[in-house]
């Protein structure tokens, strides 16, 4: 991959976490889910908070905080960061694929909301990531899951 598409790759997904762990995006996140609800909800529905984040951005925190310590300790834990980079791509996949990035902008009707979300589209795939790589990132991320 020439270096252009790989930096501009980092860019798009180091973005997406920026913006999906930004609190402002989670409390609108939030907003948009309770409009959602029902007032007749059935018992069994989930609340707002129940939502679940497109990142898991404390995961990953935990996850790299633990290979960090174990690099200073001199003894580098091989499982811990196969588990995080299984993480980080499965993520990655998640968030570069159609429905993760409607999932960023929500459900609205706003025309600059859309508008937004088919530039990030065109962005995502003018760098060739088809979904034939989202899936090839899927399967490296999960074999480093099994090994």
């Amino acid at each position: 991959m020439p270096r252009l598409k790989s930096t501009s790759l980092f860019c798009l997904v180091a973005w997406s976490l920026i913006s999906c762990s930004n609190p402002a995006t989670q409390a609108i996140d939030k907003a948009k889910a309770a409009e959602k609800v029902d007032e007749k909800a059935s018992p069994d529905a989930k609340p707002p908070d129940a939502v679940s984040p497109l990142i898991d951005t404390s995961k990953f925190k935990s996850e790299i905080n633990g290979v960090l310590s174990s690099l200073s300790s001199g003894e580098p834990d091989t499982a811990k960061l196969k588990a995080a980079a299984s993480d980080i791509l499965s993520t990655d996949a998640k968030v570069l694929s159609d429905s993760g990035i409607d999932r960023l902008y929500g459900n609205s009707n706003d025309p600059a909301v859309k508008a937004a979300g088919d530039a990030l589209k065109k962005m995502r795939d003018g760098m060739g990531i088809t979904p034939d790589k989202l899936d090839s990132i899927r399967k490296a991320a999960s074999q480093l899951k099994t090994n």
